[in-house]
């Protein structure tokens, strides 16, 4: 089961997020919780799986955030530990 879900609001209705601000008309990635499922088991919201070419890419992102980070020699990297 992801941990991630697209929630796309009805259409006319405005469905507010767990911290009070709107969701987008558009929708919106999330975090799986229940509060999403009982919306969508009420009709407010659907519910879409993220597509695994998304989290892939997003996953690929942060592997080259966390790579350019890294020191590009030894002596950066004994300054960087100091």
């Amino acid at each position: 089961m992801n941990d991630r879900i697209r929630v796309v609001p009805v259409a006319g209705r405005l469905i507010r997020k767990l911290d009070r601000t709107p969701l987008a008309a558009a929708g919106e990635m999330v975090d799986d919780d229940t509060y999403w499922r009982r919306l969508e088991r009420d009709g407010d919201v659907t519910i879409e799986p993220i597509a695994a070419d998304v989290e892939s890419e997003s996953l690929a992102t942060t592997a080259e955030v966390e790579t350019n980070n890294k020191p590009r020699n030894h002596r950066q990297q004994r300054d960087a530990e100091a």
